[in-house]
């Protein structure tokens, strides 16, 4: 995504609103917000960490902050923005066969 999307995230999450450029102002009050990202795979934390994740949110957390851009080699997250965030997960990765059963192609 464009680095500047971070910035209206942080916006949404400091002041729970954003201004559009009309002056139109949009509430996130109350609202649930779901960030995904590829950054951190399951296979870059432990087995202990990723079976009790609510206990290790803090190397998680960390984990997001070290992450790079494969390209640029910048990081994706900064810790302001993921100090922000209240819950992070980490899902196993789509083994084969449970793609097959879903009906999907790896």
């Amino acid at each position: 995504a464009d680095p500047n999307i971070y910035d209206v995230l942080m916006q949404i999450l400091e002041e729970g609103e954003i201004t559009l450029s009309n002056g139109k102002k949009i509430s996130f009050r109350g609202k649930l917000i779901v960030i995904t990202t590829n950054a951190l795979r399951a296979e870059d934390i432990t087995e202990d960490e990723l079976n009790h994740q609510d206990q290790h949110q803090e190397r998680i957390r960390a984990l997001l902050c070290e992450a790079k851009s494969k390209d640029t080699g910048i990081a994706l997250f900064r810790p302001e923005f993921i100090g922000r965030v209240d819950e992070l997960y980490v899902y196993k990765d789509l083994d084969q066969g449970a793609a097959l059963k879903s009906g999907l192609s790896l």
